[in-house]
């Protein structure tokens, strides 16, 4: 992670998928149901990385998978 061109971090998300230019971050939790503090983490990992990329979030803390994806920017549906 870098500010103002001086890296003073790094980040790393639990897995990162990566084909040319496209990128997949994903965070795996433990909970079923997600908090926006889940949604920022996965944002500041794109912002990282700072490519067209998407993030997924997946929760297995119920009985089925829970799943989201995260743009670096809110997208509505259409």
């Amino acid at each position: 992670m870098r500010y103002n061109g001086q890296v003073v971090g790094e980040v790393v998300p639990d897995l990162l998928v990566q084909k040319g230019d496209a990128v997949v971050v994903i965070e795996c939790k433990a909970a079923n149901d997600f908090e926006q503090a889940d949604f920022d983490q996965v944002r500041r990992y794109l912002r990282a990385y700072g490519r067209e990329a998407v993030g997924l979030l997946l929760g297995f803390g119920g009985e089925r998978l829970e799943f989201r994806r995260v743009w670096l920017e809110e997208r509505t549906k259409t």
